[in-house]
């Protein structure tokens, strides 16, 4: 049976002591990392804008924050930024050819270094009454991770290093890194193969409308 989460163990928010407690990483300027993202921005009227890969944002994600601020998500690696892009598509054998074509891969280099707090380590469990499991497991709603991604940001911190969700046995990592609100027109970097990733993973690719769409939103 799968326990609810309505009832979060983890706290919601850290204090300044509790957060220079736990490990923390430097990723350099120029480290690799990789977004999958949707290809076009929906406007309100329906057009269809071509939007870049750099995109910090303030809605719905996991640990975005609010407006002005906001989070830019990317992975460490191809399979992890793919996987959760796809999301909920990656639980059934097939996956519609259409949704791949609607998204883009790309591997960019990080303009500049972050210092993250990393709740895949066991002292965000031991000093921060941070779950590593719990970061990454489903919720109803996310606005108490949002809130410990704000206290996160307020400390002085760049982001966050967790485990993602839909990554399956490969267990990869991502990394919620925190700045102004809205894109950036810095180098996309080289789109890679989406097929390529899926196909690898044991999936099968199908030219079929009927089949169930992503319910994630990847406008920005």
């Amino acid at each position: 049976m799968i326990k609810s989460r309505a009832n979060r163990v983890s706290a919601a928010a850290l204090s300044l002591h509790e957060i220079a407690r736990l490990s923390q990483i430097i990723l350099h300027r120029g480290h690799e990392v990789f977004r999958c993202h949707s290809r076009f921005r929906i406007g309100s009227t329906g057009t269809r804008t071509e939007q870049g890969s750099w995109f910090f944002a303030s809605s719905v994600g996991r640990f975005d924050l609010a407006d002005p601020r906001g989070t830019l998500n990317v992975a460490a690696g191809r399979i992890g930024a793919v996987c959760e892009s796809l999301g909920v598509l990656t639980l059934d054998t097939e996956i519609p050819v259409q949704e791949i074509n609607s998204r883009k891969l790309v591997s960019l280099r990080l303009p500049q270094e972050v210092r993250l707090v990393d709740f895949t380590d066991r002292k965000a469990a031991q000093n921060g009454k941070i779950l590593t499991t719990e970061m990454s497991g489903a919720a109803a709603s996310y606005s108490a991770f949002q809130s410990l991604a704000a206290s996160i940001d307020a400390s002085g911190n760049d982001g966050i290093r967790s485990r993602l969700r839909f990554s399956g046995p490969e267990q990869e990592v991502g990394y919620f890194i925190f700045g102004d609100a809205g894109p950036r027109d810095w180098p996309d970097g080289q789109e890679q193969s989406i097929a390529e990733v899926v196909t690898a993973l044991g999936y099968q690719l199908v030219d079929d409308e009927s089949l169930p769409r992503s319910e994630v939103s990847f406008n920005e």
